[in-house]
């Protein structure tokens, strides 16, 4: 398989011919709603190496070489200060995973409930960068050696959809690695000012030898294919960048726009600013074609856009447009495109775009992790969704909601995982059923299934490193081990997450239905919606119902990790008949609850465990 350096290359241009004429592909999903996403870094979840964990059939596998993690294991990396600085610096660079390891583990996907699968970006990174999250590509058409090959990837995509498992990848289209050099080394953003550049950087990223800044010319420089500069060589021109320097004031407009996102190269991609006569650039149109040629070339089902809020709305929707006639052209009807969009503006972002849905929004990950431990009252979090499409509040088809992600941008400073919180596995089954049964599509983050509980500490390794542990064990594993996998489907994470999954999987309602946060009462004559006024935490029910024509699915957690409750909780009387029966159906078992009137409403009486979490029908 010769490497891709243009999109004039023979392959990408019989790949960007295609139709669903020519050749089957993977239907979309009828609805994004009903399925469970599982997000991953390839370096961090799995090197193919493992021992004793079960494959797609099941099966124990037992000719790896690295063991499953036991308790014993822990901090196995950190016998002295020595060994722990060593495991540290790992989480800095490249620890090993790979896409063979991807599809090794499927099965324990599968079973876990997971239906759709987010990867980080793939594409190959600018040589000798330690950018292990992949989001600093060099080669977009190429798949970086760290992570296997394009055939490996085709590979994985073609097991997934054998098993019923769709395929998000995570894209670049605002900026690309550091492939080349200022001459004032990394001037801020000056009022739009151009900034002079060196020139690209060499095969051996030299300091001193630069390739003109431009169209590469491969007869003079026959060693920049395919570590110097960027390719494919349609981005080449010096007009594919904006060349303004970096972002200094992030919310400031045009500045966040149009500089460089720390290091990395903010494209040109047209005028950001003109959103009702835009036009593309070359550079945009070529990257119109490079991910038209992913979706062909591996069958991919959706794209998660980084850096949204820095494209722009024209380009944006251009690119957007773009991508969703393609795929229709393949058969792919409902290809989803969804972007990570920070700040106040992200619905209208994604509303004036096209784009299907959005994800990390600061709002909703903190009022996942805050309403399940009482720290905000639950109108935070429930009161961000909206039943109806186009009002003020996100439609579950346009959220995109997760526990723990591998940015966490709504933290300042430091980051840690939910499982690093407080009673996090008491409150585990409460947060999980959050996440699961309200609105939105859910998301779970490679370790939150195993309680990962990285917390970050004082640079100089940056704070997100160390909510990016090694699922596979190597040199970074979780809980401060090293040499040690964590694909266990017997902890109480994975069965909480298993079984739950199944829940929502049998239920419409869950997926589909119109969501409600229901009043409580602590007597049975005033019901009101719970409200934190006395700090620390709120000590409550939070009782919610998703509703589907007739069916109402009743959810409710307890956020206290310490003691149980017992309340009232209002369900809809126009649906339920006096003293009829509601079967809890999470956890399997335990008593039916019979809806009455109490003083003029519905409501059923619940008793829960310290951070419980309970389904009823």
């Amino acid at each position: 398989m010769a490497p891709l350096r243009s999109l004039q290359d023979e392959e990408v241009q019989e790949l960007l011919g295609l139709t669903a004429t020519d050749k089957d592909f993977f239907e979309s999903p009828i609805a994004w709603e009903d399925e469970v996403l599982y997000f991953l870094l390839p370096d961090r979840f799995s090197d193919n190496l493992e021992l004793n964990y079960r494959d797609l059939n099941n099966q124990l596998v037992t000719d790896g070489v690295t063991p499953l993690f036991r308790k014993k294991d822990k901090d196995n990396a950190w016998k002295d200060e020595k060994t722990k600085n060593r495991w540290i610096d790992a989480g800095s660079d490249f620890v090993g995973g790979n896409i063979k390891g991807i599809t090794s583990k499927l099965g324990y996907l599968k079973r876990l409930g997971v239906t759709a699968l987010w990867i980080a970006p793939i594409q190959k990174q600018v040589l000798g960068e330690p950018t292990y999250h992949g989001y600093c590509i060099q080669n977009f058409l190429e798949v970086d050696s760290h992570f296997g090959t394009r055939e490996d990837f085709k590979q994985l995509v073609e097991a997934a959809h054998r098993e019923g498992i769709y395929i998000m990848l995570d894209i670049q289209v605002n900026h690309t690695g550091d492939v080349f050099a200022y001459e004032d080394g990394a001037p801020g953003y000056d009022k739009g000012k151009p900034q002079k550049v060196k020139g690209y950087w060499n095969e051996k990223r030299s300091s001193t030898d630069f390739i003109p800044f431009g169209t590469i010319d491969e007869k003079k420089y026959p060693n920049a294919f395919p570590d110097a500069g960027v390719w494919p060589k349609e981005l080449q021109p010096a007009e594919s960048f904006s060349r303004q320097g970096q972002i200094v004031e992030w919310e400031e407009s045009p500045e966040y726009l149009d500089g460089d996102f720390y290091n990395l190269k903010k494209v040109n991609l047209g005028d950001t600013l003109n959103d009702e006569d835009f036009k593309p650039t070359p550079a945009l149109e070529a990257f119109c074609d490079i991910w038209k040629f992913w979706i062909a070339y591996a069958d991919l089902d959706a794209y998660r856009l980084d850096a949204g809020k820095h494209l722009g709305k024209g380009p944006c929707r251009y690119f957007v447009n773009s991508i969703r006639e393609f795929a229709k052209s393949l058969g792919k009807t409902n290809f989803l495109i969804v972007s990570e969009i920070a700040g106040p503006d992200a619905m209208d972002i994604v509303r004036s775009t096209g784009l299907d849905g959005a994800l990390g929004v600061g709002n909703i990950q903190e009022g996942l992790w805050n309403a399940p431990q009482g720290l905000i009252s639950p109108g935070y979090y429930f009161d961000a969704f909206s039943n109806e499409k186009d009002s003020n509040g996100w439609h579950r088809s346009e959220m995109i909601t997760m526990i723990d992600d591998h940015d966490q941008i709504w933290r300042n400073g430091l980051k840690a995982r939910f499982g690093a919180q407080p009673h996090a596995k008491t409150l585990l089954p409460a947060v999980i059923g959050l996440n699961l049964c309200t609105s939105g599509i859910p998301c779970i983050y490679y370790g939150t299934e195993q309680i990962f509980d990285g917390e970050s500490e004082a640079p100089p390794l940056p704070a997100d490193a160390f909510i990016r542990e090694s699922m596979f064990g190597g040199a970074f594993g979780a809980f401060g081990s090293r040499g040690r996998h964590f694909f266990d489907e017997s902890t109480l994470g994975y069965r909480v997450f298993q079984d739950i999954s199944r829940i929502r999987a049998r239920e419409p309602a869950l997926r589909r239905g119109d969501q409600w946060l229901r009043p409580v009462s602590t007597d049975g004559m005033i019901f009101k919606i719970p409200e934190l006024k006395v700090v620390p935490a709120l000590r409550t029910i939070i009782g919610w119902s998703r509703i589907l024509g007739k069916t109402e699915v009743l959810c409710a957690l307890n956020t206290d990790p310490k003691h149980s409750i017992d309340a009232y909780v209002l369900v809809d009387c126009n649906i339920h008949a006096n003293g009829e029966g509601m079967k809890r159906i999470y956890p399997v078992g335990g008593r039916t609850v019979r809806p009455k009137w109490k003083n003029g409403v519905m409501a059923v009486h619940l008793k829960l465990g310290p951070g419980a979490f309970v389904v009823y029908r």
